[in-house]
C-alpha cells in the first residue's frame, strides 16, 4: 500500500498546474487515508458535499494564517479546541464578507476550550463569537447516536422524509438574531444565525451528518435563500 501511495503522489505531481482559486473553504479534522471524500455517498458533511471546488484545511487554528477574504463560503466541522486568533479571523471575516460559516456539528463556545500554544498556553480563551447569546450547541455523543437510519425532518408545515442520516448535534436558538429552520422531534437541527447591523455575513448551524441526496436539495435551497453570495 506504501508503494501504491508513492506511485500517486508521483503521477501526481507530474500533471500540469492550475491555478485554481475557489471562492468556497473546507476545514475537517482528523482527516486519514481511510477518510471518504466530502461528496462522497451519504456525506458527512453535508454542507461540503454542495461545493464544486474549494480550498482546504485539516485545523481550523490555520485559519488566521491564509487570507480568508478570497472566500464567500467557509464550512467548518467539528472544530475542537480553539485559539484566540482563529475566534478573531473568523468574526473579522463575518463583520466584512457577506459570505456564510457553516458551523458543523459543533464550534465550542466554552472559554477553557483552547489550542494552547507556546506564545499561549494558559488554556483560557479571551475572544468569544458573537452569537454566543442567541445560539448553543448540544452535540451528541455518536456511540449513542448510532448509526444513520431514516428520519424525517420538519421544516415548518413542511415534513422532508430522509432515506438515511443521523443526527450529530442540536441547536437551541435563544435570541432574535437565531432562527430555527429544522427540526426533529421539536428539537432544532438546522439553524440560521444573523445580526445585519453588525455583521454582514451569516452563520448557519447544522447538526446532520451522514444524510441522503434529499437533505443535500433542501440544505442547497436554504443557502441560496439566507445568502445568494455564497450560493452563487
Amino acid at each position: 500500500y506504501q508503494q501504491y501511495v508513492y506511485d500517486c503522489a508521483r503521477i501526481f505531481s507530474s500533471l500540469p498546474r492550475q491555478n485554481i482559486k475557489p471562492a468556497a473553504l473546507a476545514i475537517r479534522p482528523d482527516v486519514n487515508v481511510w477518510t471518504r471524500p466530502l461528496n462522497s455517498s451519504y456525506p458527512l458533511v453535508p454542507a461540503a458535499a454542495l461545493l464544486n471546488s474549494y480550498d482546504y484545511l485539516c485545523d481550523i487554528n490555520m485559519a488566521p494564517h491564509i487570507d480568508l477574504s478570497r472566500y464567500l463560503m467557509i464550512v467548518a466541522h467539528d472544530s475542537g479546541a480553539l485559539q484566540d486568533s482563529t475566534v478573531h479571523a473568523l468574526t473579522a471575516w463575518l463583520r466584512e464578507t457577506p459570505g456564510l460559516l457553516v458551523v458543523h456539528v459543533d464550534m465550542p463556545c466554552e472559554n477553557d476550550m483552547e489550542a494552547g500554544t507556546i506564545a499561549d498556553h494558559d488554556g483560557r480563551l479571551r475572544n468569544d463569537w458573537p452569537w454566543e447569546d442567541d445560539i448553543r450547541i448540544e452535540k451528541r455523543d455518536l456511540s449513542v447516536a448510532g448509526k444513520k437510519h431514516p428520519l424525517t425532518l420538519e421544516f415548518g408545515s413542511q415534513q422532508l422524509p430522509l432515506e438515511n442520516a443521523y443526527i450529530a448535534s442540536y441547536v437551541e436558538t435563544r435570541g432574535a438574531r437565531a432562527r430555527s429552520l429544522a427540526t426533529f422531534g421539536g428539537k432544532t437541527v438546522l439553524a440560521v444565525w444573523q445580526d445585519s447591523e453588525r455583521f454582514e455575513g451569516t452563520v448557519l448551524f447544522d447538526g446532520m451528518a451522514v444524510t441522503s441526496a434529499e437533505y443535500l436539495d433542501r440544505l442547497r435551497q436554504v443557502i441560496t435563500e439566507t445568502t445568494p453570495a455564497a450560493a452563487s
